[in-house]
């Protein structure tokens, strides 16, 4: 299991465009979480050695306190190409959300393509209105859609 908010405090990723952004406990619709919250518009990159079968857990919410238009593009790249692989429109409940990544973490019969060997950069893109808040609850990667 890869804990992505464990690493937001230890500096294992980066912000491009996130002013305000962090690791707070955020409470929606009475559920309080710790979560990493992004200030539209931001993007939070983690580099990481994907686990056999891979999937990102996370649960998503639109702050109350702003405008609520925030979509989020969860992609991945190999620093080769870039590939969007879900796009999700929050709300102000949380949502939870389960993105499967073994296309990327298993073993593939090729000589030159070697998912497994590779280390992977996991990019969320917060976008929508300027100013607009958007949390991810504990954002971590298992080995499995478990």
């Amino acid at each position: 299991m890869v804990q992505l908010a464990g690493s937001v405090l230890s500096g294992r990723f980066a912000v491009i465009e996130a002013s305000h952004s962090g690791q707070f406990k955020v409470t929606v619709a009475g559920d309080s979480r710790t979560a990493l919250v992004l200030r539209v518009p931001a993007r939070v990159t983690w580099s990481t050695d994907l686990p056999f079968h891979a999937a990102l857990h996370t649960a998503v919410a639109v702050l109350p306190d702003g405008p609520q238009d925030v979509t989020l593009r969860i992609g991945i790249s190999d620093d080769r190409v870039y590939e969007d692989l879900v796009r999700v429109s929050a709300n102000p409940g949380w949502q939870a959300q389960v993105v499967d990544l073994r296309r990327f973490s298993e073993w593939k019969f090729s000589l030159f393509y070697q998912p497994l060997r590779k280390s992977w950069r996991l990019v969320i893109n917060a976008e929508g209105t300027p100013g607009s808040q958007v949390a991810l609850d504990r954002p971590v990667i298992t080995a499995s859609l478990n």
